[in-house]
C-alpha cells in the first residue's frame, strides 16, 4: 500500500494522500510465478 500512497503523492496539485486502504487477505507471502519459464 505504499507504493499507492507514494504514486499519489506524485499526482500535480495532491498536497496530502490520506490512506484508508484496507485489505481482506494478506497476499504478502504469496510468490510471484512467471508464466514463461525463463521470462522474455
Amino acid at each position: 500500500m505504499d507504493i499507492a500512497v507514494s504514486l499519489t503523492h506524485a499526482v500535480a496539485g495532491v498536497v496530502d494522500v490520506v490512506n484508508e486502504l484496507t485489505y481482506a487477505h494478506d497476499d504478502e507471502k504469496l510468490r510471484l510465478i512467471d508464466p514463461i519459464p525463463g521470462g522474455l
